[in-house]
């Protein structure tokens, strides 16, 4: 009797293996990023970096 519970287990194991693999859902901020693109990646750069560059640059040239 104990063979056959093993080739009852080995074929609901293979017929698990020719499922396909369940795939997770990509999170929320890779969709974004994946929806943002690489100009809108650019435009948040470079804009961050005007927020830090010119309030600097102020401040810079008003002491001088």
């Amino acid at each position: 009797m104990r063979p056959r519970l093993e080739i009852l287990a080995l074929r609901y194991y293979v017929e698990d293996m020719a499922k396909p693999p369940i795939q997770k859902e990509p999170s929320k901020i890779y969709k974004w990023v994946r929806r943002l693109g690489f100009w809108g990646f650019m435009f948040f750069l470079i804009k961050g970096l005007l927020w830090l560059i010119v309030p600097a640059l102020i401040a810079y040239l008003s002491v001088t």
